[in-house]
């Protein structure tokens, strides 16, 4: 019984090698180097001639894995140098240089080629082969998307330039070309020559910073062509409101002419220039006419008062003549002058009538308390107010200060005549 159970045994191990061995030859033909796989084979076989089944059946077992195991890595690594080698073709299609990755490319299958002791057994070695694979492809990839990064964004810089200068119409194509986007056009050859050399990132990055200078450009543009037609529009509108300033004029040419050189920024500032320039006549003008008309008023009823004003209308035609002649800070001027000169007249004149009204209102009440009014004293009243009408103020507010200090002597000598609330009577 005994050995009929070794005898079984053996069949089995005899059929499990059999099929072991037509697992090994199926994974030979998917090319991978299955001679690690068949030297297990072979000490199975041995092991079985010896009696040493348990031996024989384990080695059988990996034998078939072993194979597998050399098949799939071998699949793997095949995989992977096809991807590499798709990757390097596209390389070429777009116009880059792969030399770094065709040499590791073959490294790769060169690897695949050789051997490493594991265990005993020479083994293929798939999983370097495929190391390098992986790690090339990678790196192409990356470079790859570098390069397409820095590739658009190079397009997308170009396309805003054409678009850009396409757009700025008053300014000269060959001027925007040579002088203003030549800083630009130096960038963008920077970066195709990056490209060229391989240096993806200082392309990609020297294409964005020509891309920002163009948006640069295009928002000074902006700004100063906006700033031109303002500076138009209030030319127009202060023409409109008869006021002209031929300076302002020829400085709208010249920004205009900065604008066609492109000078944006010295075309911005001059037209900015020129607005604040007219806004600034605008509110002159109000001003002046505001003060013009003041200064009328205060002529006219010093006129009618009957005091000399030929100095004011003097003043006040000056003013008139700047005005009509857009010099308006001089009307200004003119008009403060002639309305001070005016109202200060109106104001000595009004002071001094009080003060003539009241003198003569203490003379009449010393005369009504029976005091002796002197000759002396009527002649300076009289001789003050007529001196007052005569415009002669100085001599009449002298003489109403002589009249004063008469009324007061005989207030002093006649005091007990004199009601105490007549004391405190102003007199002057």
């Amino acid at each position: 019984m005994r050995v009929f159970g070794k005898k079984k045994e053996r069949e089995e191990i005899q059929r499990e090698l059999q099929l072991a061995k037509a697992s090994v030859l199926e994974k030979r033909e998917s090319g991978a180097n299955i001679a690690s796989a068949a030297q297990v084979l072979k000490t199975a076989i041995t092991r079985l001639e010896e009696g040493r089944h348990e031996e024989a059946r384990t080695n059988i077992i990996r034998a078939r894995e072993h194979a597998s195991t050399l098949a799939e890595k071998y699949k793997e690594a095949r995989e992977t140098i096809a991807q590499l080698f798709t990757r390097i073709q596209k390389m070429k299609e777009l116009g880059m240089n792969p030399y770094e990755f065709e040499a590791l490319l073959a490294k790769s299958k060169k690897r695949m080629e050789e051997t490493v002791k594991e265990k005993g057994l020479a083994i293929p070695n798939y999983g370097g082969a495929r190391s390098i694979a992986s790690k090339a492809h990678k790196v192409a990839l990356k470079k790859m998307r570098e390069h397409e990064s820095a590739s658009n964004a190079i397009f997308v810089a170009n396309m805003i330039l054409e678009n850009t200068v396409k757009s700025m119409v008053f300014v000269d194509q060959d001027t925007l070309k040579k002088k203003v986007f030549a800083d630009v056009t130096k960038l963008l050859k920077e970066a195709d020559d990056s490209m060229k050399t391989g240096e993806l990132m200082k392309a990609y990055n020297t294409s964005i910073e020509a891309e920002r200078h163009v948006e640069t450009l295009k928002k000074s543009y902006k700004e100063a062509i906006e700033a031109y037609k303002s500076a138009e529009k209030s030319l127009m509108e202060g023409k409109e409101k008869g006021i002209r300033s031929s300076e302002l004029a020829k400085l709208h040419e010249v920004a205009g002419r900065a604008l066609v050189d492109g000078n944006f920024e010295s075309a911005r500032l001059k037209s900015v220039e020129v607005s604040g320039e007219m806004r600034s006549l605008e509110d002159r003008k109000r001003r002046a006419k505001d003060t013009i008309e003041k200064a009328e008023n205060a002529v006219e009823a010093a006129k009618n008062t009957g005091f000399d004003v030929s100095e004011s209308q003097d003043l006040l035609e000056d003013a008139r003549w700047a005005f009509e002649r857009g010099i308006f800070q001089r009307a200004i001027n003119c008009g403060e002058d002639a309305l001070r000169k005016a109202t200060k007249i109106s104001s000595i004149h009004l002071k001094v009538s009080r003060n003539l009204e009241k003198t003569k209102k203490k003379v009449n009440v010393l005369r009504e308390l029976g005091i002796e009014i002197s000759n002396d004293l009527e002649e300076i009243v009289e001789k003050a107010e007529k001196d007052l009408l005569l415009g002669d103020y100085v001599n009449s507010n002298e003489e109403l200060m002589i009249a004063r200090v008469l009324i007061g002597t005989l207030e002093r000598k006649h005091h007990d005549l004199i009601p105490e609330v007549e004391r405190h009577l102003e007199t002057a």
